[in-house]
């Protein structure tokens, strides 16, 4: 017999010679004893691991997302340009390098 089921024969034993404040007693303590079992079954089953888990990745991909510097709308040409002057400049670079190399 479960506690529950105890608490439920003690009320029904108990109806007849209590008084109503006895009465609201027992059944809060049957309300707090089924929502602590049903707490503990509701955290234990593969549904809310499995959100706990998604939870856990969006946090993770918004921390992310906070991190990545966004270029302003306006600054991005200028940043293209800065891009391919450096990538012209080093292929100009390597150019040399193997032109001295062959060279040798």
């Amino acid at each position: 017999m479960t506690a529950v089921h105890a608490a439920a024969a003690e009320l029904l034993s108990v109806v007849f010679v209590a008084d109503e404040s006895e009465l609201l007693t027992c059944l809060h303590s049957l309300m707090k004893e089924q929502t602590e079992c049903l707490s503990k079954l509701a955290s234990s089953t593969l549904s809310v691991t499995r959100l706990t888990q998604q939870i856990v990745v969006v946090e993770r991909h918004f921390v992310a997302v906070a991190r990545h510097k966004h270029l302003p709308r306006n600054d991005t040409s200028n940043y293209l340009h800065r891009k391919k002057m450096n990538l012209e400049a080093n292929l100009s670079k390597q150019k040399r390098y193997l032109e001295a190399v062959i060279m040798m």
